[in-house]
């Protein structure tokens, strides 16, 4: 199995020097994608750049020998008048000494096996979701729905999320400075953490008000089969996703697009979209920058207050340095089995709970607590959080109010008030639970996830239901 490099579009651009947007051909793994210069400007005013293929049946893909071959020939011709013109049409910069002019490396580099679209940048840093939500929006706008941005302000402001999701409130996107931000760019603005955060709920709103109005079907349908893309990419590193799954919704979505009429507003990130089939395919998993991208606010941390410009360098270097020493030197850092996350010693009060509850006798020693737990494969939740707690045969769950997490004895368990079901509608992938006041003791392992939730009407909380659960039934447990 080849080995991904997982990069940004800047990054392919430095190490494959490709042209990328500014070349005829957008995308060097295929051999017959040519670009087009859309009537549609972007926020800088330049025009779009759009495909002129968009189904995957239709592309002729390129080979390593291919794109070898091709730089090869490019280096033929260097300093001829027309040369500019042959690196555009070719799709590459010239480089004498770039990683594919090294005959010795052939073997060892592929650009096309290598190659691999980071999912993050493709879809939520000026992506797919970001130009379809915007586009979508405006549609509901033309069709007589003049307060569509408020009202999903005011709808996102009903629900609440997991205590891991932290910073301002997900509805602040739709805040009335930024819709007009928003509106002057022609993309939703926003971060890839708050797109991951609001997508699903903005699904659901699409699911059980705007679709069954009757306004916008093919837009609505577009949007919706996009939201549907972005749970099987979250969903690709616990291996419940096939690249024939993922196939499916991407041309599906690329369809509805084309039925919307979006094809003038379809810039090159969406042709991104097909290869993940490929390199889920070849690779098993579509790997991202997420990680990589935290990152960058340790450097602007240290370096937004540095003064000293003669050492700046050395200065921000040093305390990047010790600033990643210090977090790999607490424990449990690299600790991803289900735990505690900063573990205290419990109050005498739970302790004396935990003894009564578990009937043990106990000492101070004998219990830990914490605000937070891992979960497995991933994830945390934290007190008050909501939560869904899979059955022992493991085909069920239910959901519940997070009370406290414990290690006693070297057991985790968790209290949880677990609360009676009232329906699971898997159309819209939301359960409705009544909730009440039954704390019951659970294993930490069994807890699936912290969800995203509101309460619907007195009494009764709705939850909605990530994709890799959905297939299980929500009952009593």
């Amino acid at each position: 199995m080849e080995h991904p490099l997982s990069q940004d579009g800047g990054a392919h651009k430095a190490v494959w020097h490709c042209k990328g947007d500014a070349g005829i051909r957008i995308c060097f793994i295929c051999r017959n994608l040519i670009a087009h210069a859309s009537a549609i400007k972007d926020e800088e005013g330049a025009a779009i750049l759009t495909s002129s293929i968009i189904h995957e049946e239709e592309l002729d893909f390129a080979t390593d020998d291919d794109v070898r071959e091709s730089v090869m020939r490019l280096a033929q011709h260097c300093g001829e008048p027309d040369f500019a013109l042959r690196q555009q049409a070719v799709g590459f910069r010239h480089e004498a000494h770039g990683i594919l002019m090294d005959r010795s490396l052939d073997r060892i580099v592929k650009p096309v096996s290598h190659y691999a679209h980071d999912w993050m940048h493709t879809m939520l840093v000026s992506g797919v979701f970001n130009t379809v939500a915007f586009l979508f929006f405006e549609e509901l706008m033309q069709c007589g729905n003049k307060q569509i941005w408020e009202t999903c302000h005011d709808y996102l402001e009903l629900w609440v999320w997991p205590a891991a999701v932290v910073g301002k409130s997900v509805a602040g996107v739709f805040q009335r400075k930024r819709v007009a931000s928003t509106r002057k760019a022609g993309i939703l603005k926003c971060t890839a953490s708050e797109s991951l955060s609001l997508y699903s709920v903005l699904a659901y709103f699409v699911l059980v008000v705007v679709l069954p109005s009757g306004a916008c079907i093919a837009q609505c349908k577009a949007f919706l089969t996009l939201c549907d893309i972005i749970d099987l990419l979250q969903s690709v590193p616990l291996g419940v996703v096939s690249p024939a799954l993922l196939s499916r919704a991407v041309k599906a979505f690329l369809d509805f697009c084309t039925h919307a009429k979006w094809q003038k507003y379809m810039h090159p990130k969406f042709h991104w979209m097909i290869h993940f089939i490929k390199e889920l395919e070849r690779f098993g998993c579509l790997p991202t920058c997420f990680v990589h991208e935290r990152k960058h606010r340790v450097a602007k941390r240290y370096a937004n207050d540095i003064c000293n410009t003669k050492k700046f360098e050395v200065s921000v270097l040093g305390e990047v340095i010790c600033h990643n020493l210090a977090v790999i030197a607490e424990p449990d850092v690299f600790n991803m089995k289900v735990g505690l996350a900063q573990p205290r010693k419990a109050s005498k009060m739970l302790v004396s709970y935990m003894a009564k509850v578990l009937n043990l006798e106990l000492g101070a020693a004998d219990v830990f607590t914490s605000n937070e737990a891992r979960l497995s494969p991933a994830g945390r939740c934290a007190r008050k959080d909501i939560v869904l707690v899979r059955s022992e045969d493991g085909r069920n769950f239910v959901a519940g109010e997070v009370w406290v997490h414990a290690d006693v004895c070297g057991e985790l368990i968790s209290v949880i008030s677990l609360w009676s079901v009232i329906k699971y509608d898997r159309a819209t992938s939301a359960a409705e639970w009544r909730a009440l006041i039954n704390p019951q003791v659970v294993s930490t392992h069994d807890i699936l996830c912290a969800t995203i939730f509101t309460h619907c009407r007195a009494g009764v909380v709705r939850t909605l239901v990530p994709y890799q659960f959905r297939s299980l039934e929500a009952k009593d447990i």
